[in-house]
């Protein structure tokens, strides 16, 4: 579906839900559309411009009969069978309602669509988005890679194209480019479907944007790859989709500055930015050219983006040449071990201190449970850092610009083996609380690190009332649970203190309210019934009124050990017996989970209802755990001229 005169595609001509006005219906009444708007502008402005298609856009997912998505094409509704599956149904690393291109009246369409615009239209060039979204063959949304015979495919489409846009190009007198947005990987790309390297050695490709949802390779690589087939090379810098991310925020200017000079730094020809709605945000006007960043305040960061490599390719992971640090893929440092944190900077701090410029730089690092009993030692590029300083949740030192290489840095953090231990029964720091003491219950899908699953439900009740998180679950079904979810990492030897407070209303069976622990070796549920408490595999129970009032439920666990403390005191004592394997189905998540909740079963706390079959209601306070171990959030490097 389309804004601009098409014959091949359908032009989008109703308004959207809402009141929403659509404005391509309006131009198209007057005799123009968008397209034509734009490149009327371009020429007026001596810009070049480019039209653009996402090769297999879904944000159409959510489709179905009785609740229709506003731009549910005729393609897809005459034509399901050219979809990656039946409506609604979940794919390992796909969403159902993308377009299979083994298919070769798909390919077929896509090909007609970039002529007619070429044909159309007086646009400088044509941008293939395969990241928008990065699905094209099915055998890849079941779990396998793209064989020859689908690369074949891809590349046979990329040829007709670049013989058209050639055709046409010389029937005008000027060439018409293309542009191609692809993951910034040569093996991930052809894990999916595209050929990337011969691509570019047959010449299909002018300007190469590389990266999107994430990351897998520094800068330098794609610029080494492009330019040995004379290609140009655009650094894609999506918006961070990071959640939870404190007071380093990354969707600003300073970050954006930041980004783009480690880019430039690394070489490319160009900076690409993706889902950019404000044409008057001041980084736009500074990001084009490397001289007018130099003397600019930046910020830079270890990880930028963070989306699932796995979510498009099967053990995507193995391509991931980046760190990954993020409030969601938090560093841990055991006692007696060290991390190293590498964090690119682009900035030329010797030619700017020769040009009269002494910039101030801070790095921090986002420590929640750190403590004076961690006995921490810092070093920036093996210089000992003794000036750090702790102000709740951050770490700060300040560094001297001669430390600070333009290009990589490392920041070692290495934690002694011992720690103080202290005589109070609570921690004083958790690695995560959540409070559930304000209205909000969670801005769907999640308030990472802390998920609710399922999505929506008529069978549960998820709200917020009198500061405490009230959940119900009222399904009988296999698969019907309600529950509050969170991945972590900790390790299986080390001791580990999860809190809760309970206010039990009704019950029908054990999990129907329970707090599930999974340390990435066993896995335990302490179950709440009406008049007791236990123990679901350790066969443990004691009797008492959990109906009456609040009660803190403290879970200690350490190697095959496990405690349950009420209000204080010792009930429940699994010492020996924590020793039930993840991988027993007794002790999986009754429901089936996405792709990136799936380690849930393995390592991960969650509060709630793990019943299909059984009824509850319960109200919750907070939930909250520490571990003996430092736990890093993410890292950042400001630098001020």
């Amino acid at each position: 579906m389309f804004t601009h005169r098409t014959k091949v595609g359908e032009f989008i001509s109703k308004d959207a839900p809402g009141n929403r006005v659509n404005l391509a219906r309006l131009l198209a009444a007057q005799g123009t559309d968008p397209l034509q708007v734009m490149i009327d502008w371009a020429r007026s402005n001596n810009k070049e411009i480019f039209w653009t298609m996402r090769m297999n856009d879904c944000h159409d997912s959510g489709h179905t009969p009785e609740k229709p998505y506003c731009r549910w094409s005729k393609l897809k509704k005459n034509h399901p069978e050219y979809l990656l599956a039946p409506s609604k149904k979940r794919l390992p690393r796909c969403r159902w309602s993308a377009v299979d291109f083994t298919h070769p009246e798909i390919r077929e369409l896509a090909f007609r669509y970039f002529e007619e615009v070429c044909q159309n239209y007086d646009i400088d060039g044509i941008e293939l988005d395969f990241f928008r979204h990065l699905y094209l063959f099915k055998s890849v949304a079941y779990g396998a890679r793209a064989s020859q015979k689908e690369l074949n495919m891809m590349t046979d489409l990329i040829k007709r194209i670049r013989v058209m846009t050639e055709k046409e190009g010389l029937k005008r007198g000027r060439p018409i480019l293309i542009a191609i947005r692809v993951p910034d990987s040569v093996e991930y790309c052809k894990g999916v479907g595209i050929d990337l390297k011969r691509w570019l050695s047959d010449g299909l490709v002018d300007i190469l944007i590389g990266s999107g949802y994430f990351r897998l390779n520094p800068w330098k690589y794609l610029v080494k790859l492009g330019h040995k087939y004379n290609t140009q090379v655009y650094a894609g810098l999506s918006e961070p989709r990071i959640a939870g991310q404190g007071k380093l925020k990354r969707r600003r200017g300073l970050t954006y500055r930041a980004r783009a000079m480690d880019a430039w730094q690394a070489g490319v020809d160009g900076i690409y930015i993706f889902n950019e709605y404000t044409a008057s945000k001041p980084y736009l006007s500074e990001i084009g050219a490397p001289k007018s960043l130099n003397t600019l305040n930046k910020l830079y960061f270890s990880t930028y983006v963070d989306g699932s490599v796995n979510h498009y390719l099967a053990n995507g992971q193995t391509h991931q040449n980046l760190p990954q640090l993020t409030p969601g893929h938090p560093a841990i440092i055991m006692p007696n071990q060290f991390i190293e944190i590498p964090i690119r900077v682009g900035d030329n701090i010797p030619a700017a201190g020769a040009a009269g410029h002494t910039p101030r730089i801070t790095c921090k690092i986002w420590a929640p449970n750190y403590e004076s009993k961690y006995d921490l030692a810092i070093s920036f590029n093996k210089q000992a850092v003794t000036n750090f300083h702790y102000n709740d949740p951050y770490l700060f030192f300040k560094l001297a610009p001669k430390y600070i290489r333009r290009g990589k840095n490392v920041v070692k953090l290495e934690l002694s083996k011992n720690i103080k231990t202290g005589k109070s029964n609570s921690p004083a720091k958790w690695f995560e609380y959540r409070r559930f003491d304000n209205k909000k219950v969670f801005r769907w899908p999640n308030e990472r690190p802390f998920w609710r699953w399922p999505r929506y439900r008529k069978t549960n009740i998820v709200k917020i009332s009198n500061k405490s998180l009230h959940l119900v679950d009222k399904g009988t079904k296999t698969g019907d649970i309600n529950t509050i979810l969170h991945p972590w990492k900790i390790k299986p030897d080390e001791k580990t203190v999860v809190e809760t407070k309970i206010k039990v209303d009704s019950t029908t069976e054990p999990l129907a309210i329970a707090v599930r622990i999974a340390n990435g070796r066993n896995v335990e549920y302490l179950t709440l019934s009406k008049n007791s408490i236990g123990l679901q595999f350790a066969g443990l129970s004691h009797s008492m009124n959990t109906t009456d009032d609040f009660h803190l439920y403290r879970i200690e666990i350490e190697g095959k050990n496990l405690r349950v403390y009420v209000d204080g005191t010792l009930k429940l004592n699994a010492n020996g017996k924590f020793v039930t394997p993840v991988t027993n189905r007794r002790g999986q998540i009754g429901a089936k989970l996405p792709y990136y909740l799936s380690k849930l079963n393995k390592c991960g706390v969650g509060i709630g209802s793990f019943s299909g079959p059984g009824k509850s209601s319960a109200w919750y306070k907070f939930i909250r755990y520490n571990a003996n171990m430092l736990i890093i959030r993410d890292l950042a490097l400001e630098i001020n001229y």
